[in-house]
């Protein structure tokens, strides 16, 4: 079973191929959990949080803007 948010995230990319190309998921493991039918609302929150994961362990950062009045 998958432990590696790397390897989560290419599962839940595979679930969510196969659900938009009409693949019946009935039940599939990510990480320690199996899961029975996510909706593709519940996938795509999902895998935004293990591609957070993900881009922390690779080194990812937030960049933040500062806007100023120039008056």
């Amino acid at each position: 079973m998958a432990t590696d948010p790397q390897d989560i995230l290419d599962a839940i990319d595979t679930a969510i191929l196969a659900k938009l190309n009409g693949g019946a998921i009935r039940s599939y493991a990510i990480g320690d959990k199996n899961l029975i039918h996510m909706s593709l609302k519940e996938l795509r929150e999902t895998r935004k949080e293990y591609a957070a994961l993900v881009s922390a362990q690779e080194g990812g950062s937030l960049n933040y803007a500062s806007f100023k009045d120039p008056a």
